[in-house]
C-alpha cells in the first residue's frame, strides 16, 4: 500500500505530466488501460481527483492485445496504460 507521501508525490508528477501535455485545468482525463492496473488506479484515481479538481475517465476492459488494436483504430485516450508487449503493436 503507498503511503501519503508517496501518493502525494505520484499525484504530483502525473499533474506536471499532464499540464506538459497541454490539458487544461478541471479537465476530464480518459484514461485506458488492462485490469490488471484497477487496485492501484483505485487508490491513485480518487487522490488525483481531489488534488486537481480533473475528473478522470477510466476505462480499464481492456483484454490482452485489445488496448493496441483500439489505439490503432484511432481511439483517443489523454493516458494509455499498456504492457511492454503491448508498447510495440501501438
Amino acid at each position: 500500500m503507498l503511503c501519503r507521501y508517496q501518493l502525494s508525490r505520484v499525484t504530483q508528477f502525473a499533474v506536471i505530466l499532464l499540464l506538459s501535455r497541454g490539458i487544461a485545468i478541471a479537465a476530464d482525463i480518459k484514461v485506458i488501460g488492462g485490469s490488471g492496473v484497477i487496485p492501484a488506479m483505485n487508490v491513485l484515481i480518487p487522490a488525483f481527483e481531489r488534488e486537481t479538481a480533473n475528473k478522470v475517465v477510466a476505462d480499464f476492459d481492456g483484454a490482452i492485445g485489445a488496448l493496441a488494436k483500439r489505439v490503432a483504430l484511432a481511439e483517443r485516450a489523454d493516458v494509455l496504460i499498456v504492457s511492454r508487449q503491448q508498447i510495440n503493436r501501438c
